[in-house]
């Protein structure tokens, strides 16, 4: 079975390589930059230690699988396929639609997980606050590297650049680090926020969602420079762009989804028929998907009338809340940000 991943994970790596030489041609705004959208979510439930894919076209669930101990974030490949860190061992998880698993060891309490643009995977360790590579071409787990500064990582994204942005919960911290001087940390560049969800929009810029005081921040990738929002809500947590680069974020007291949309500077509630909110994510047939953590379902959701759409019912406690359809690697990471 390995041996079968591991050829997976070579056609992957090629498959992004060509594709990456096809984005030169486009030239819409916001093109549909690869082949046709493989169609899934994918769910981390904490409780019940398992992960449960989803396909979202169909509305319907196609398998619940065993993880590692207390899993978090996942990362959705080209193909579909799942990477989820656990919280509570030194393992990461890759698995398949089909339920297949590679497990990696190494690790120290995996959270943030995010895949750059050439379908390596970059994780976040809450336990000692560092990062690690895994060369999915290889197999390859790199050592542990120390983030200066971190205390608590807790989530991942990667922009068109390929720079790795980070979050510290602990310390209110967004990291900046470019991926091509890894191993080494001899540059790395920081902003104050309250965050606890990060994402990164079509235009570049970083959103972080600070839980408690109401604050959704703007960070320039080249400056730094925040701008802060202050929203209608209370407690936030994860934090999206769906198609039309309106930003999307949780309001888990009101057990709500708001869209904010940057050029009005509106906002708009819609409930999500769930509790506890906790994470949110787009897809290209202009849909966001609910993770409602204390409901143990999934809302899906129409980005224009706040319509629910359809509810999945997922495994007990599901919460993810980074790239779990795989539209922000699919869109933005691969895309590029001088489209």
């Amino acid at each position: 079975m390995c041996q079968s991943i591991r050829c997976t994970r070579r056609v992957f790596s090629l498959f992004v390589l060509i594709s990456l030489l096809l984005l030169s041609c486009e030239t819409e705004k916001y093109p549909y930059y690869l082949s046709a959208d493989h169609g899934v979510l994918w769910i981390a439930n904490s409780a019940d230690n398992t992960a449960t894919c989803i396909n979202r076209i169909r509305n319907e669930t196609i398998g619940t699988y065993p993880v590692g101990p207390n899993p978090s974030r996942t990362a959705v490949d080209l193909f579909g396929n799942c990477w989820v860190g656990s919280r509570n061992d030194d393992t990461v998880w890759f698995v398949t639609q089909s339920g297949e698993t590679e497990v990696y060891h190494g690790f120290n309490n995996a959270r943030g997980v995010a895949l750059d643009r050439e379908g390596n995977v970059w994780i976040a360790n809450s336990g000692n606050s560092t990062i690690q590579k895994i060369d999915t071409s290889t197999g390859s787990v790199s050592g542990q590297v120390t983030i200066p500064g971190a205390t608590y990582l807790y989530g991942a994204v990667i922009d068109g650049n390929n720079t790795l942005w980070l979050s510290d919960s602990s310390s209110d911290i967004v990291f900046r680090y470019d991926t091509a001087q890894f191993p080494s940390i001899d540059t790395l560049d920081s902003v104050s926020v309250d965050v606890y969800g990060i994402t990164v929009d079509f235009d570049g810029y970083v959103w972080a969602a600070g839980p408690g005081s109401g604050v959704i921040s703007r960070i320039d990738p080249d400056t730094m420079e925040v701008m802060a929002i202050t929203t209608t809500s209370v407690m936030l947590s994860g934090v999206t762009p769906d198609i039309h680069n309106r930003i999307w974020f949780c309001d888990d007291y009101a057990n709500a989804l708001i869209r904010y949309d940057p050029q009005t500077e509106e906002f708009d509630s819609f409930p999500v028929n769930g509790t506890r909110p906790h994470g949110v994510a787009a897809d290209d047939n202009g849909f966001v998907y609910s993770v409602n953590m204390d409901s143990d379902t999934v809302s899906k959701l129409d980005v224009e009338t706040g319509e629910i759409i359809h509810i999945f019912e997922v495994g007990s406690v599901p919460y993810t809340y980074s790239d779990l359809t795989g539209f922000i690697y699919r869109r933005i990471t691969l895309g590029g940000n001088d489209s």
